[in-house]
């Protein structure tokens, strides 16, 4: 098997839906195949579930290969909520809110695709999708924690750039 080198920085805000509103959402990297044969698709998975507080990292959309699984210590919104997934090489890293939440190195892998979705059949509304490189995305992430060190409200719905903590 070829060693492919990848990095990507995937981020997105999410709320779950209030009507038939799913439990949960992910952000994907590396899926090795889409269509009908998703559940069974390899790649890294990062599973948000706000309602309940917790995480879970995985290697297919199944839930079947479970690398990691956690409680959520950070702040948690019942409305949106940011998440991001960082992938270099064998290294994965994400949070929640600006909240670093794992690291760890993940099990050998090929080239794929990135994606986004609901953990079950409810609702749930997506918006700022962001794709960048690792080292975008590295310096976005120590950015949103040193502004988030220095202000109690990291929110940045109904907000112009001039009054949030991102400043392009």
């Amino acid at each position: 098997m070829a060693i492919y080198r990848t990095t990507i920085y995937i981020e997105v805000e999410a709320k779950l839906g209030d009507v038939n509103g799913t439990d949960g959402v992910f952000l994907a990297a590396l899926i090795n195949q889409g269509g009908c044969d998703i559940l069974t698709a390899d790649g890294i998975y990062f599973f948000l579930y706000p309602k309940s507080k917790q995480y879970m990292v995985t290697g297919n959309a199944a839930r079947t290969k479970i690398y990691e699984k956690g409680t959520i210590t950070g702040h948690v919104s019942s409305d949106w909520n940011r998440f991001a997934l960082l992938i270099k090489d064998n290294l994965a890293v994400g949070g929640v809110n600006g909240n670093q939440l794992f690291s760890f190195l993940i099990p050998s892998h090929s080239h794929g695709f990135a994606g986004l979705g609901t953990a079950s059949y409810g609702l749930a509304d997506f918006d700022n999708l962001m794709l960048m490189s690792f080292e975008d995305g590295e310096k976005r992430l120590q950015d949103q924690q040193a502004n988030r060190k220095s202000s109690s409200d990291d929110t940045l719905y109904f907000k112009s750039l001039h009054q949030s903590s991102y400043h392009p």
